[in-house]
């Protein structure tokens, strides 16, 4: 029987089920294979080490990768985190994402679920959740499966928010699940390092940006519009980091490796 943590708020008292530490081990062990499968390593960045980190997300971006990049030197760690992805033989980076704890005062403002009534709201979002239905960009993943799903208690509190700002992959390093990679590896820390357990974003591009929405989607990012006050142009929400990373298929993020030819037995030329 794990130990669970109590939250409390003014409404109603909340359980936290700590995450399991063979799955802390699965994520890391995982991380660390499908990295060097990939000849690529993780790295915390500070402002210092940060410097090189620019011109990877598309020309639309730019503007945005380069005002967040700046907002992020200049608040020294405090508040954001940067992690980036980087080649094991140049050390250049191939991709990074930037996210930042959100302050207590900001969520309670913006997030629906903390007005009056909050406790009637979140009964609302607890039921959607369990008869919601499939979504959009999970081409691969049946009605029926989703149906199934075993959604635990949504845990709302006021402190255990971030805001994922921007993440980039280097255009010749696309298609090759480092952007997944990342956002997995980010959640993981934020949820296990952190204590978060609530995530927030907003899609370049909307709906018209399917690889994009096929992600978040896979982690259990849901339109979040309808709980969040404006502004709220395309964004998502994760209402549970722990679920998901429980619920995450850490094994796909390996590269198969090809299978040796079956020997055959002295004598024979083809396998019966």
């Amino acid at each position: 029987m794990q130990p669970v943590v109590e939250y409390e708020d003014d409404e109603t008292s909340h359980l936290l089920v700590p995450l399991d530490p063979s799955l802390i081990a699965k994520s890391e062990s995982v991380l660390d294979m499908a990295l060097a499968q990939r000849e690529l390593y993780l790295q915390m960045e500070s402002a210092e080490t940060a410097a090189d980190i620019n011109n990877l997300c598309p020309d639309n971006l730019k503007s945005l990768e380069h005002l967040c990049l700046e907002v992020f030197e200049e608040d020294e760690g405090v508040e954001m985190r940067l992690l980036s992805v980087r080649d094991v033989h140049t050390h250049l980076p191939v991709g990074y994402i930037l996210w930042r704890n959100v302050p207590q005062d900001e969520i309670h403002e913006w997030a629906k679920i903390f007005g009056t009534p909050g406790a009637i709201r979140r009964a609302e979002i607890q039921e959607r959740r369990k008869r919601r239905d499939p979504p959009k960009y999970l081409l691969s993943q049946s009605s029926q499966e989703i149906e199934n799903d075993d959604f635990s208690p949504i845990l709302f509190t006021e402190s255990g928010w971030i805001k994922i700002e921007l993440m980039c992959v280097s255009k010749d390093r696309c298609g090759g699940k480092i952007g997944s990679l990342l956002l997995s590896a980010a959640l993981a820390f934020a949820a296990i390092k952190e204590n978060k357990e609530h995530a927030l974003l907003q899609v370049a591009g909307g709906t018209s940006n399917v690889p994009a929405m096929r992600l978040y989607e896979k982690l259990h990012f849901e339109d979040g519009r309808e709980d969040f006050n404006s502004p709220n142009e395309n964004l998502l929400v994760l209402w549970d980091i722990r679920d998901a990373l429980r619920s995450l298929s850490w094994d796909s993020f390996l590269i198969p490796t090809q299978s040796a030819p079956a020997l055959l037995p002295a004598g024979n030329t083809e396998p019966k």
